[in-house]
């Protein structure tokens, strides 16, 4: 069945972290559009950096291809991709819902600020325990939801996973991308309760 047209659900005067795609982009293209939005009133950003090997150096780059956060609102940020051609290689991220009578739409993807707080904390560190994960499936399968409660990552929510027999707190963000936490105590996580505000 066809997607019908793209549905916004969300109050458009309401600041909301949305993520967004870059066509053809590369890494210096990801921060000069990051500087140019940082520069717009009433916009926030944010890049995950994280370092690599660069022509045999180290370089902090974007540790997510193609990818740039921004806090505003739908309507600030609808103003900003129709009448400004700069900003034309950004992209909305959606996602398919079938409503309650199996018809489809697209929705505009958007994190809520927990779960972007949490991401934010957790990768703008540069700690040698936190590792990308490209592996969406492995993320979102059903794990123990837990808080953290002691340490520098206190207060960040995350589900528990193996990887590589090691146990480590993984942090989603929006079904797009997630980090792990691979060295923990456990005495650091307290057990979550599943209720509406867990949102992981």
């Amino acid at each position: 069945m066809c997607l019908r047209r793209v549905k916004v659900m969300i109050d458009k005067s309401v600041c909301l972290w949305y993520p967004l795609r870059i066509s053809y982009s590369s890494d210096s293209r990801v921060m000069k559009l990051k500087d140019l939005l940082d520069k717009e009133d009433g916009v926030e950003t944010y890049v995950p950096m994280t370092y690599k090997r660069v022509d045999s150096r180290l370089q902090l780059v974007p540790a997510l291809n193609n990818i740039l956060f921004v806090y505003t609102t739908f309507a600030k940020l609808e103003d900003i991709k129709k009448n400004k051609s700069l900003y034309e290689p950004l992209r909305y991220m959606m996602h398919s819902v079938t409503e309650d009578n199996g018809l489809k739409h697209s929705e505009v993807i958007y994190v809520p600020d927990q779960s972007m707080n949490d991401f934010i904390r957790v990768t703008s560190t540069q700690n040698e325990h936190v590792e990308y994960l490209r592996n969406m499936d492995f993320v979102y399968r059903p794990g123990t939801k837990v808080q953290i409660v002691d340490g520098v990552f206190k207060g960040v929510k995350g589900v528990v996973k193996r990887i590589k027999k090691n146990m480590c707190v993984v942090v989603p963000v929006g079904g797009i991308a997630a980090v792990a936490i691979t060295s923990i105590p456990r005495s650091f996580l307290e057990v979550l309760v599943e209720d509406e505000h867990t949102n992981l």
